[in-house]
């Protein structure tokens, strides 16, 4: 199940991004003012200390307060770029974090898709699995009844094995037929592998342990789907 949270994000992204859009914006203003307010303050303040030498020189006495003021307004410029350096890393960081959670609540969205295919195609495989066990039962009775009736062998389309055959080979046909073009000349002929796995297994919960098991470090734990 994806979180309620990643939800919320992933119908708001437009709107994050457009939000984004005008921070930046803004910062870059901000950014502009500062500049231009810095050197301004740097040419008055240069002015400020030649006026106050010109005085020293001819026996006034300085201005010091002007300069003192300049100097804590160009301090005061100096912090602000400084903590407009730190939100504007502190903005990237939050909007790395937001696209890992998107890429987190698609891939949890993934699993979930997954596992509920997997649940319908056990469904469809059972289904045949007893279609193809009332087949095979039948057919003894149906090779007895042919020599019965026409006193000779049985043909091969009644014979239990070759049936097994056959439907071993329409079940791998047909999953082969699923596959798409680049899958199936990489795999080349499928064949059924008992043994593999159990017939008993629930398709479902076994997938559903596999993604918590090697899934969780991405998902951060979110991996119980259902």
């Amino acid at each position: 199940m994806v979180p309620r949270a990643w939800r919320r994000h992933s119908a708001s992204s437009t709107g994050c991004r457009r939000l984004h859009f005008l921070q930046e914006n803004k910062v870059e203003k901000n950014d502009d003012i500062l500049v231009e307010r810095q050197t301004e303050i740097a040419e008055k303040l240069d002015e400020a200390k030649h006026r106050a030498g010109v005085d020293l020189l001819e026996g006034r006495k300085p201005d010091y307060a002007a300069i003192t003021e300049l100097g804590h307004e160009q301090a005061a410029i100096e912090s602000a770029k400084a903590e407009e350096a730190k939100r504007q890393r502190a903005a990237i960081e939050a909007r790395g974090d937001e696209e890992h959670l998107a890429r987190q609540s698609r891939l949890c969205a993934l699993v979930s898709e997954h596992l509920a295919d997997i649940e319908i195609a056990q469904e469809a495989a059972s289904m045949a699995s007893v279609r193809f066990a009332q087949m095979l039962a039948r057919l003894p009775e149906m090779a007895t009844l042919f020599r019965e009736i026409t006193g000779q062998r049985a043909p091969v389309c009644l014979n239990e094995m070759e049936l097994a055959r056959t439907l071993a080979c329409r079940l791998a046909a047909t999953m082969r037929g699923a596959l798409p073009q680049k899958y199936q000349a990489r795999l080349g002929e499928m064949k059924l592998h008992p043994g593999v796995r159990k017939s008993t297994e629930d398709w479902h919960e076994a997938d559903r342990a596999e993604f918590h098991r090697h899934l969780a470090v991405a998902l951060g734990g979110e991996t119980d789907a259902s």
